[in-house]
């Protein structure tokens, strides 16, 4: 905890009087316990002889110790809500320096039981050029202290012309013309130098400076981070130094939603491998060819809507050499009696295509040639959905598809236009 002075109740500007750590050993060791309301009792804030015109406030910082070593040799995050770490307390009690004058007397001074009037001189005005100076201001860091000399008896300053009262001696010179003395009750003028009365300024400014501190580094039980340092501290954790104090980034998996989830070495989280369910495949045929004839060759383009199932594990797919969709026709809607067959009618780009779970999921634009050799062979265009022989997914892995109610769904025949002999 530290504490300082300030002008103001947020604590900004200038911290006057600032004491980096207040508590002590005790204080600082102190254990917290969630939900236990927390204290610190009796914390110290010593200081002395401040200005009231500068002090107001008295602030206090709670933050993390310079070097914390909780359990496990790691740090720990301190936050405050709307990072109001912060309080100012108003500074009460505090005595004016013109207070004080007020109430300062001296001991040793008689007391007067009559009031005589000073006399009155009258002296010829003086003229004093005074040459042009030059100032420079140091800002600094200032603690006044009270000095009192109980040889002085009470008086006042001599102004700038050499002026000066009182009952003591007072002394005035200046580069003009005047110059004078004033002993007792009398008044002198003189040109351009100040006066001292027989009661100087008691206060003495002290000049200090603080050097800013280096930032430090984190030391663990293994090794030592530079400020700064980032690192892994295990699959999920990563940790970043920060002025001695350790902070770390612990990643959270989300829920399985697979049976058997799959440890990778090296990855955080366990992988589920994909699985989608099929429950339906609808081809279309996208050309219009018109009426068929034998021996011709014809080109079609096809469309093939494929319906996933979704469950609790279920997923999405993405890889390499995802897809297959194999074509043929057939004299029967059963499929059976194939020719023309062709076992990958997908392209390069259709077979890594990406299925999003939850999202539509077609094939646009695949291709397929065939020749009409007998007009009983080409009464249907049949296809058959699956995955390819060696599909590629996340960490190597292939991925499972399954057909419901059955197999059956992945395999559908259309039936085609009329064939002339």
């Amino acid at each position: 905890m530290s504490a300082w002075a300030s002008t103001n109740d947020k604590g900004t500007g200038s911290r006057m009087m600032y004491v980096d750590q207040i508590l002590d050993e005790k204080q600082q060791s102190q254990t917290y316990i969630k939900g236990k309301k927390f204290e610190i009792k009796k914390a110290r804030y010593d200081l002395e002889n401040y200005e009231c015109e500068l002090v107001r406030y008295f602030c206090f910082a709670f933050g993390i110790g310079d070097d914390p070593q909780p359990e496990h040799g790691l740090g720990f995050e301190l936050q405050g809500i709307n990072h109001d770490l912060i309080k100012c307390i108003d500074a009460q009690d505090c005595l004016p320096d013109e207070d004080l004058d007020s109430h300062w007397v001296d001991p040793d001074a008689p007391v007067e039981t009559t009031t005589q009037p000073p006399p009155t001189t009258t002296l010829p005005p003086t003229t004093t050029t005074l040459p042009p100076t030059t100032t420079t201001v140091r800002t600094t860091t200032t603690t006044r202290r009270p000095i009192v000399d109980s040889n002085l008896v009470e008086g006042t300053t001599g102004d700038n012309n050499g002026a000066s009262s009182g009952k003591g001696k007072g002394k005035g010179k200046g580069k003009g013309k005047g110059k004078g003395k004033d002993k007792d009750r009398g008044t002198t003028t003189g040109g351009g130098g100040g006066g001292v009365g027989s009661r100087p300024d008691p206060w003495v400014p002290v000049f200090s400076e603080v050097e800013p501190r280096p930032p430090r580094p984190c030391v663990t039980r293994v090794t030592e981070h530079r400020h700064g340092k980032r690192w892994d501290a295990g699959p999920c954790t990563r940790c970043q130094c920060n002025d001695a104090s350790i902070r770390c980034l612990i990643k959270s998996c989300p829920p399985y939603f697979c049976y058997e989830p799959i440890e990778i070495e090296g990855e955080c989280c366990p992988f589920c491998p994909s699985n989608v369910l099929v429950t339906q495949v609808t081809p279309a045929i996208m050309s219009n060819i018109g009426e068929l004839r034998s021996g011709q060759r014809v080109s079609l383009s096809l469309m093939v809507n494929v319906t996933f199932r979704e469950s609790w594990d279920t997923t999405g797919v993405s890889g390499e050499d995802l897809w297959k969709i194999s074509v043929w026709t057939s004299r029967r809607p059963e499929g059976t009696n194939p020719s023309n067959m062709v076992d990958q009618a997908l392209n390069d780009k259709q077979r890594v295509q990406k299925y999003v779970r939850g999202h539509p999921f077609a094939f646009q634009g695949v291709s397929y040639r065939m020749r009409v050799n007998s007009c009983q062979d080409v009464r249907y265009v049949c296809i058959k959905f699956g995955q390819s022989e060696n599909p590629l997914t996340q960490h190597g892995f292939g991925f499972h598809l399954r057909a419901r109610p059955d197999e059956g769904v992945l395999e559908v025949c259309k039936r085609l236009p009329d064939c002339r002999r």
